[in-house]
């Protein structure tokens, strides 16, 4: 992870088109291109595609995003696995949102309405607005398989062609969709153009940048996302679209931003983000600090086999990557799995209760600390828990 000299350059905004550009503002080099794609053998995960985040922030609209992503490298199909199911903290984040984007839809003739999400992975977040008596319907091409769905629910294991359907929705949903497209506006422009979705209004989650630098977090900066949005930005896209945000709120622990838009064609309001140069290098002064600590008392187990386990482990140097004696993940589509970039194998959690020295365990994601420090209280295993942000 290095914060370099940054450059300005005149390449276009993927949101607003603006040409007041500051590339380099911080650069990862030979990344993970797809951190939830894990891999059947070491050799594999070992031989798994690179990548180069370098991030660029324009001063116009302030987004922040990757001006060296390819997204040749990046492929979601049927291995990519994204999914926390497994998780009761996970499940509750999942409840607690769509108990807000059903708060937001009007009720027609006591109907909750119709919803589509684009990116639904395998379906659990619509399964919650279905219980609430919506008609859902999602498409991913990583769907892993058509699993049997009740009436009211479709699931489609492809990308969306607006021209496919005629019904017309109430809501489209996107969660964690916009960080992966590299040109957001476009995308949007597209997708909101079609009949179905005239009337809709928009729910958007993704991850917040500015907790990630709060948090001094950079194991969050993933190849795969090559767009990273504040809330201002968020909204200043889409006020560039016609749509102003009627209700806002933050889940999964601060984490994420969870906004939704509604048509109104209002005109757009810029808000200048500041500098960042010495913000991205704070949270990389932080991190050094922190991982010294984390791997100067002995071997470590790491708590966590997606997106920040995965960087975490692939941005060490030899030398500390040795004291990781294990990753360990809930997710038994996972175990037995490696690690691409460090080829390092994934383990059930009760491998703890089988080592003599488990050696402390180092949790990725702050929002589920408890929830572990339960688990291996239940298996008996005494040690140091100790999160990475």
């Amino acid at each position: 992870m290095t914060t370099p000299t940054c450059h300005t350059t005149h390449m276009g905004c993927p949101c607003c088109h603006g040409s007041d550009i500051i590339r380099d503002l911080w650069v990862r080099e030979r990344t993970p291109a797809l951190n939830n794609r894990l891999h059947a053998t070491r050799e594999q995960a070992l031989a798994a595609p690179l990548g180069r985040v370098a991030l660029a922030l324009c001063r116009s609209c302030g987004f922040v995003f990757n001006h060296d992503f390819d997204d040749a490298l990046v492929r979601y199909d049927k291995d990519y696995n994204s999914s926390r199911n497994d998780s009761p903290a996970y499940q509750a984040h999942l409840a607690e949102t769509a108990d807000f984007i059903a708060a937001s839809l009007p009720r027609k003739a006591g109907h909750p309405g119709r919803v589509l999400e684009i990116g639904c992975g395998d379906g659990q977040f619509l399964r919650y607005l279905h219980e609430k008596g919506m008609d859902v319907c999602g498409y991913d091409p990583a769907l892993p398989t058509h699993p049997p769905c009740p009436n009211g629910m479709e699931l489609h294991g492809t990308c969306f062609a607006p021209e496919s359907r005629e019904e017309r929705y109430d809501a489209l949903v996107l969660r964690h969709v916009l960080e992966h497209i590299p040109t957001p506006g476009l995308f949007l422009r597209e997708l909101l153009s079609a009949p179905s979705l005239e009337s809709s209004m928009v729910a958007i989650e993704v991850p917040d940048l500015q907790w990630i630098l709060d948090h001094h977090a950079p194991y969050d900066l993933t190849y795969e996302h090559c767009n990273y949005f504040r809330h201002e930005s968020l909204v200043n896209l889409m006020n560039e679209l016609g749509f102003s945000e009627y209700s806002f709120q933050r889940g999964y622990g601060g984490q994420y931003l969870i906004s939704i838009f509604k048509r109104n064609n209002s005109s757009i309001i810029r808000q200048i983000t500041p500098s960042e140069e010495t913000i991205f290098s704070a949270m990389d002064t932080a991190q050094e600090r922190l991982l010294h600590e984390l791997f100067s008392h002995g071997p470590v187990s790491i708590w966590g086999a997606s997106g920040k386990g995965v960087l975490l482990t692939a941005s060490l140097p030899d030398s500390t990557l040795g004291q990781v004696k294990r990753v360990i993940d809930v997710d038994r589509k996972k175990q037995g799995l490696f690690l691409p970039g460090t080829g390092l194998e994934v383990c059930p959690p009760d491998v703890l209760t089988s080592v003599i020295e488990p050696g402390r365990v180092v949790v990725m994601n702050p929002v589920y600390t408890d929830e572990i420090s339960r688990m291996l209280e239940a298996m008996g295993v005494k040690t140091d828990v100790t999160c990475i942000a």
